[in-house]
């Protein structure tokens, strides 16, 4: 069985490289005149156009059948409040790569699409940083890589179920003991 102090020393381990992780994936662009941010909100556009929602199903009122995505659900998707998103959508419009339009049933709603120059840019991104994964997998070899992703599946699972527990026994007001957090 292991310490306290050994389980707070791993637990500060996990975070530190899980964040470490997170920055290397998200804060990547595959092409020089990407930033990562707007690499990041282009690729959801891509793979949404070609029927390969990021993250599983896509979320609700994605594109509402009008063509293009929406940018509320894109920034639900990007993780960011809608006018961070359009600001970006700003830029990327600027440049070129996307379009936008107001819906026709709803003339509130905004839907962003890639225009072909945004199409062609991002398909060459794609196919490198489809590259990228494929050369980190190859380096680290198949069974390593089953082995992570079981792994990093066990993690989601075991981090899901934690967090329903935490935030019940918060729900009931918490409780003296492991599932009750310390007061600050």
């Amino acid at each position: 069985m292991s310490t306290s102090e050994e389980i707070d020393q791993r637990t500060r381990e996990l975070f530190a490289t899980a964040a470490e992780i997170k920055d290397l994936f998200f804060n990547y662009s595959p092409l020089p005149q990407l930033s990562h941010g707007q690499f990041l909100m282009l690729r959801h556009i891509y793979l949404f156009e070609n029927d390969q929602c990021p993250f599983g199903a896509a979320p609700p009122g994605l594109s509402d059948g009008e063509g293009g995505i929406k940018i509320t659900a894109l920034a639900k998707l990007m993780r960011n409040a809608p006018p961070t998103v359009s600001q970006k959508a700003d830029d990327l419009e600027r440049l070129g790569y996307i379009e936008r339009r107001r819906g026709r049933r709803d003339r509130r709603a905004v839907y962003v699409s890639l225009t072909p120059r945004g199409q062609t840019l991002m398909a060459r991104a794609m196919r490198l940083y489809d590259h990228l994964g494929r050369r980190v997998v190859a380096r680290l070899g198949d069974e390593q890589i089953r082995v992570f992703v079981q792994t990093l599946q066990n993690l989601k699972d075991a981090l899901a179920a934690e967090q329903a527990e935490f935030a019940a026994a918060l729900a009931r007001g918490g409780t003296e003991g492991e599932d009750a957090p310390p007061e600050p």
